[in-house]
């Protein structure tokens, strides 16, 4: 994680922060900048690029979207299922 801040503001620039959603399975992480030139610049650079064996999308932030993901149990992924299976057979 610490390897993309650095590829980061080695290649673009300072960053003001950097968030990594951990509970998130699509591996999202939030990058802010002080300048949108250089959000602008990091997305032209790693949007595409393969990082740590992982290929990157990089977008502006809709600033509404939640990357949060809370990761239910097993059992509760399981009841879960199977009260939609009972409410598909009616």
């Amino acid at each position: 994680m610490e390897e993309l801040k650095i590829e980061i503001e080695t290649n673009v620039g300072s960053v003001s922060k950097i968030e990594f959603f951990k509970s998130n399975p699509r591996c999202v992480c939030k990058v802010r900048f002080s300048s949108s030139l250089h959000a602008e610049e990091c997305i032209a650079l790693m949007h595409d690029r393969f990082f740590d064996g992982r290929k990157l999308k990089c977008y502006y932030w809709d600033g509404k979207t939640d990357f949060k993901v809370v990761k239910e149990s097993e059992d509760a992924l399981n009841e879960r299922i199977n009260e939609f299976g009972d409410w598909l057979e009616g």
